[in-house]
């Protein structure tokens, strides 16, 4: 397993930043981490939806 890598504060704020600008632009609507099970899981989870909500998703793997 090791060590965890190094947090990187001034890059994380960054990625933050972005994915709230995205959000306040209507570019996405969900996002979900890819740690254990990969993009696969990823996907599945981000699947489960609320009651009256239609379940999917849409990859674009370019």
């Amino acid at each position: 397993r090791g060590k965890p890598p190094l947090l990187e504060l001034k890059q994380e704020k960054n990625v933050q930043n972005f994915c709230l600008e995205v959000i306040r632009e209507g570019l996405i609507h969900s996002a979900h981490d890819c740690s254990e099970g990969g993009l696969g899981v990823a996907a599945a989870e981000a699947c489960i939806s609320g009651p009256g909500e239609a379940p999917g998703a849409v990859l674009n793997l370019e």
